[in-house]
């Protein structure tokens, strides 16, 4: 039933596609193989303060410069339907509910750098097509991350830009390369796991990338490989992948299409 359903959505994504070009913008934009929540104005508003008062820990709306850090920033509560948009998809992410999550996709979505772009791509590329892998893809702990992690609007608000860390990364550092430490005081230690001595602690630091364990470890219900940094004063340790922001990981952008937000660009690499 589930596959069977996935595959009639994806048929209308299709046709969609193909009709796109001869008709007008705006009905073409309209069509979506799921419903995203409708509310008025005022609804939004109360969804909007309701969910501001739930955050234990908000990231700034302004990022402040540090030199050697690349501190964190969130723009989305300065728009009150991007951020309610971002909340009910969090909401969608945590439940693993992949038809939902079909209406906050773009039809277009760009989700590789060759031909591998459109929604049924990114269908297969997730396996959201399998019922039996649905629940363990990957897209919902790398999806989840980059929601997590604040971002910044583009100019006039036509985008938005997550995680912070990519969106805000300094264009003199090398993005393969580097990465930032996405956390405060994050331990760094001599050894790819928890016995490992702590060598210090780390917070929003620029970093050289050394090395990536070819292990992933599972901690707290989180699967990451650890990472060999070497921070800017020279010394090298292990971080725990969940900490370690890379600016070429996985990425999004949003974009308002008609009247809703959608997911436009979800990549990894450069």
């Amino acid at each position: 039933m589930y596959k069977t359903m996935l595959f009639a959505l994806l048929t209308s994504v299709l046709l969609l596609n193909c009709k796109r070009s001869s008709e007008p913008q705006e009905s073409a934009q309209t069509v979506a193989p799921a419903k995203i929540v409708e509310r008025s104005p005022a609804a939004l508003r109360q969804t909007y303060t309701q969910r501001m008062a739930l955050r234990k820990t908000p990231l700034p709306l302004k990022q402040e410069k540090s030199v050697g850090r690349l501190l964190p920033v969130d723009e989305a509560p300065l728009d009150t339907a991007f951020f309610v948009f971002r909340e009910d998809l969090l909401d969608i992410v945590a439940k693993k509910d992949a038809h939902r999550l079909l209406a906050y996709v773009d039809p277009h979505i760009k989700c590789g750098f060759g031909a591998e772009n459109g929604l049924p791509d990114f269908v297969r590329q997730w396996n959201l097509d399998a019922p039996e892998k649905v629940a363990g893809s990957p897209l919902w702990q790398q999806l989840e991350d980059v929601l997590q992690r604040g971002g910044i609007f583009g100019p006039g608000r036509q985008n938005f830009q997550a995680p912070w860390y990519a969106a805000t990364f300094p264009e003199k550092e090398d993005a393969l390369e580097s990465a930032v430490i996405n956390a405060r005081e994050v331990r760094m230690r001599e050894g790819p796991g928890l016995t490992g001595k702590v060598i210090q602690n780390v917070s929003f630091e620029i970093v050289t990338v050394l090395e990536r364990a070819e292990q992933e470890e599972t901690i707290e219900g989180r699967t990451y490989p650890w990472f060999k940094i070497k921070t800017r004063s020279g010394k090298e340790g292990w971080v725990y992948g969940r900490f370690i922001g890379l600016p070429a990981g996985y990425r999004a952008v949003f974009e308002p299409l008609g009247s809703k937000w959608r997911m436009t660009s979800f990549l990894s690499g450069d």
